[in-house]
């Protein structure tokens, strides 16, 4: 899971966007410099060879899918990289987490909680939306430690 605090979410602006935004709040979890600016910076519609340009300007180490391929949304999960993700049109989100019954998503209009969906029904809405997500390749921080209490 990206476990991200919620103060550390790029949320979106009027004229900005919400694929440099979601891609900010990736890069705020993985701490690279610089990519939370890129809402403000790169402002309005993205689409993925823009995304390309951008991310190959500034020598940001990323992988895309373009074909709804779900095994793709599986591997940046497990690696807890997370993605961004076309969702409810043309927009997207950050994927923050899923698994084999749900989907965690942070909308970067209301970034202050996670949005909790089916991940069949996540997966459908993502496909019916182009079946676009990005995630960048760097490795996220330790997971938070699990506190085992003893009896």
């Amino acid at each position: 899971m990206v476990e991200l605090p919620a103060d550390l979410r790029v949320r979106n602006y009027a004229g900005g966007s919400c694929v440099w935004a979601s891609l900010g709040t990736l890069g705020n979890w993985l701490e690279l410099e610089g990519l939370a600016e890129l809402n403000r910076e790169v402002s309005g519609g993205a689409w993925p060879d823009r995304v390309r340009r951008v991310l190959n300007a500034k020598n940001i180490d990323y992988v895309m899918e373009e074909r709804g391929r779900p095994a793709f949304l599986d591997r940046a999960l497990a690696t807890r990289r997370g993605a961004a993700v076309t969702w409810h049109g043309a927009h997207m989100v950050t994927l923050v987490y899923l698994d084999d019954s749900i989907a965690g998503l942070v909308d970067n209009n209301r970034p202050s909680h996670v949005i909790w969906q089916p991940r069949q029904e996540f997966l459908e809405e993502w496909r019916r939306c182009g079946g676009w997500a990005v995630t960048l390749v760097y490795t996220p921080p330790p997971p938070k430690p699990i506190v085992r209490r003893t009896p």
